[in-house]
């Protein structure tokens, strides 16, 4: 069974796999670490991004300089849509080979896949799951996280899909605005129906 994560910024998506992946008994595979990998230096990312910007967004060392990268993302839409253009085949492929691989050896696969709906990959999953969690709550662990403004933090979420579409799209919905123990007896819950999935590998 091929299962997909969502979850807009700041909605502990990564919390929520973490459990998931544990209660399941699988490995969980992020889009944004196969993001992080793609775009160390010589990788297939790297090359890419070389080859459209020069080193305009590569540092001294010849690593990706991340923070002006994604200041330039969340400014300039056609920066975002030539990453994306360059990111999303190459993480598309390596899922698709990942979820073969585990089918082949008959397990199941989980991914964490925060631009799920927006880059229309749902049709690639047999279940999706949509982390949603309060605006403000979301603003405030992106902040924190990232070291930013409320504000920015806003805007950031802004580049996005709303979580009410998202919630719409998804088979199962987990609501992470509360204590992680409230989210553990969600995701508990949700692990007892996807066992149930005739798709599961028991």
């Amino acid at each position: 069974m091929k299962i997909a994560l969502t979850g807009g910024m700041g909605s502990g998506k990564s919390t929520t796999g973490r459990l998931l992946s544990d209660l399941l008994g699988v490995d969980l595979h992020s889009a944004d670490e196969i993001c992080r990998d793609l775009m160390q230096p010589g990788n297939a990312g790297w090359q890419e991004l070389r080859q459209r910007w020069g080193g305009r967004y590569v540092d001294a060392r010849g690593e990706i300089d991340r923070p002006l990268l994604r200041q330039a993302v969340f400014e300039d839409l056609e920066v975002r849509t030539a990453l994306e253009g360059i990111l999303h085949p190459l993480v598309r492929k390596i899922f698709s080979e990942r979820a073969a691989h585990a089918s082949a050896r008959k397990r199941n696969f989980l991914a964490e896949v925060p631009l799920l709906f927006e880059v229309g990959w749902s049709g690639d999953f047999d279940w999706s799951i949509a982390v949603l969690a309060d605006e403000q709550v979301c603003a405030e662990r992106i902040a924190l996280r990232d070291g930013v403004t409320l504000d920015q933090a806003v805007q950031a979420m802004d580049t996005q899909m709303p979580s009410s579409e998202k919630a719409l799209a998804a088979d199962s919905v987990l609501d992470n605005s509360g204590t992680l123990a409230a989210l553990y007896s969600q995701v508990q819950q949700l692990v007892r129906v996807l066992r149930q999935n005739p798709l599961f590998f028991s």
